[in-house]
């Protein structure tokens, strides 16, 4: 998939939900406002799996078959850790995702993508406590990792494009 088409993904998986009525009628009935205009726009054939696959490099066939068994496997859940909202439209995609798992019935279910309450938290004046273990680069950066108790980011070297390409032989 190429980065940042996120977006473009979840709208060809919700074409797919809405062409082959797939969606849960009973969850979207009762919980999701304003369906039909959410379905009515992305039905149209801008976002078709053979449209998004110029954009997204994925296979319509593959998305096809993501729509399918995510839409009718129940309960399910999607993590996605936190890279979607480090793109320029990631909030906007969020939301898509949001939509994608309620019409189809996996949102606040057990199983599901569930609304947890926040915890509360302690007084968070409190110094967090000292780490067993010195963080890596603490030597060079004693002052970031007294501070935040963890290792800085410029101790990992990241290899280059061109090392990247040689260790995994794609060249």
């Amino acid at each position: 998939m190429k980065p940042g088409t996120d977006a473009v993904l979840i709208l060809n998986v919700l074409h797919v939900i809405f062409h082959e009525e797939l969606w849960d009628k009973f969850f979207v009935n009762q919980w999701v406002q304003d369906f039909r205009h959410l379905f009515e726009a992305v039905r149209d054939q801008a976002f078709s799996p053979e449209r998004g696959q110029r954009m997204t490099g994925i296979m319509p066939e593959t998305v096809r078959s993501l729509a399918r068994t995510y839409a009718s496997t129940k309960p399910a859940s999607l993590f996605t850790g936190n890279g979607l909202e480090h793109h320029g439209r990631g909030v906007n995609t969020i939301r898509l995702l949001a939509l994608l798992k309620a019409v189809t019935g996996n949102l606040d279910v057990p199983g599901g993508d569930l609304f947890t309450p926040r915890p509360k938290l302690k007084d968070i004046t409190t110094p967090l406590p000292e780490p067993s273990v010195p963080p890596v680069g603490s030597e060079r950066f004693p002052v970031f990792c007294r501070t935040r108790k963890e290792a800085p980011p410029s101790v990992f070297r990241m290899p280059s494009w061109k090392e990247s390409l040689i260790r995994s032989r794609a060249w």
